[in-house]
């Protein structure tokens, strides 16, 4: 493979140990021999930063540059503007990153037909391109980060599509409804659509979806109710979404906040989800950052039979929802940083418990107790018990007889023991009273800052 890269803006060839500067490079004859001269498989050139796309800073290049790169499959550009008509393109293409793409939409002369992976990630696109495509190879079209992009484009003879990527097209309304010929799709990435108003009907056609992401569509209204069809869907992500009406977290209207800030106190729009009709397929599921409570969970997840992975950190538990207790294929639950959570009974049987940053916590209990496969990450700052398997309490709690066995006989004569902590995220160090953990065998317990 032949790579054009830039490293401190020069640019090295393969085959050739010799270094020009960027601009020097440019200004020769030298990319369009090299399709004459060697067997270019595969080529990229690197400019500015993605984040910083202006006209200034692009390269500018002819579409002349490749046209005698009839062999290239491989192309790999980054903010790179090109002139000039594009039917000089090598047909031949498989894979063609192109990030930062400059245009409004794909010019119709552009030889996509050839192409397996279209990536156009932080483009300038508002419609990829007009009307329709016949692109029988494409497997994988990212446009994430296209910041302009409107509505998806007509995807009805894309027949072997298998991953849609979509993340952060925060002007992204529409998604066409041509989406549900899609056979063959697997991923559908809508993560941080943050104008994205519905999806539609036809999402329920995607027989083999196996992962919808739509963390993040804080404007999403609805999700289609017909999505028990969606046989092979086994991940569904819906973080930082609101599932609830609700006003602020502590219930109360004061009559004077409401005269000041009165579009702060109503109820916030929340996303609506016919809980029962989601597919029993599902093995994983988030609901993190979604502002849930135990009144408000929907009991009707217990029916999810399959689920494997939980995710609901981050909502305003007091307790564990009564429906968890029915996962009994539950392996993995993370149910860290909420702040109003104070126990965790009842919980059924797990390879991995998630439930650190929970500052109220101070009681956890398992439904088969001893289960020697669970791993527990914990917050080292609570007072905290699991019951019959570990105990976790401030050392003036503890029994003289042990304390004597660490060595602290004078506790007294020590003052207020404390243990400094560091965090990796952040390096923050803070204090903590000194505590003593008291393990089992058929345990074990990771305890973190």
């Amino acid at each position: 493979m032949c790579v054009l890269k830039e490293e401190a803006y020069a640019c090295t060839i393969f085959g050739d140990n010799r270094k020009c500067r960027y601009e020097e490079f440019l200004g020769k004859p030298l990319l369009s021999n090299l399709g004459g001269s060697l067997k270019i498989y595969g080529f990229s050139i690197f400019s500015s930063h993605l984040d910083d796309q202006k006209n200034s800073n692009l390269v500018a290049l002819e579409a002349d540059a490749f046209a005698r790169m009839n062999k290239l499959k491989l192309l790999q550009l980054n903010c790179v503007h090109i002139s000039g008509p594009y039917k000089k393109f090598p047909k031949g293409l498989r894979w063609l990153c192109w990030r930062g793409f400059p245009l409004k939409s794909i010019p119709s002369d552009f030889p996509l037909e050839s192409l397996v992976a279209l990536d156009m990630q932080y483009s300038r696109l508002k419609n990829v391109w007009e009307g329709t495509k016949f692109l029988w190879f494409l497997k994988i079209l990212n446009l994430s980060h296209s910041y302009s992009l409107a509505k998806t484009p007509d995807v009805s003879k894309l027949p072997n599509l298998e991953r849609l990527v979509l993340k952060s097209c925060t002007s992204l309304v529409q998604v066409h409804e041509s989406i549900g010929s899609l056979e063959r799709l697997v991923l559908l990435n809508l993560e941080d659509c943050k104008n994205l108003r519905n999806l539609p009907r036809s999402i329920c056609m995607l027989k083999h979806l196996e992962t919808l992401v739509i963390s993040g569509c804080s404007n999403l209204d609805k999700l289609p109710t017909n999505m028990g069809n969606m046989e092979s869907l086994t991940v569904l992500k819906v973080d930082g979404i609101a599932l609830n009406q609700s006003l602020p977290t502590n219930g109360q209207v004061n009559a004077k906040q409401y005269f000041i800030w009165p579009w702060r106190l109503k109820p916030r729009e929340s996303l609506e989800i016919s809980w029962p009709s989601l597919p029993r397929s599902l093995v994983e599921l988030s609901l993190a950052n979604c502002n849930l409570s135990e009144d408000d969970f929907p009991t009707e997840l217990s029916n999810l039979c399959s689920l494997k992975k939980l995710d609901l950190s981050h909502n305003q538990f007091h307790s564990l929802p009564d429906c968890i207790r029915g996962l009994t294929k539950l392996e993995n639950f993370n149910i860290r940083s909420c702040p109003r959570l104070c126990k965790l009974d009842g919980i059924p049987r797990l390879c991995r418990l998630i439930c650190g940053d929970n500052r109220l916590l101070e009681e956890i209990s398992f439904q088969i107790p001893h289960h020697p496969t669970t791993t527990c990450h914990l917050n080292a700052s609570n007072h905290l018990e699991a019951m019959r398997a570990f105990k976790l309490e401030y050392i003036g709690n503890v029994e003289a007889e042990i304390v004597n066995n660490l060595g602290l006989s004078n506790l007294q004569s020590m003052g207020n023991l404390t243990v400094k902590l560091t965090s990796w995220f952040g390096m923050q160090q803070r204090g903590f009273p000194l505590q003593v953990l008291s393990l089992s065998l058929s345990s074990v317990c990771v305890c973190d800052a």
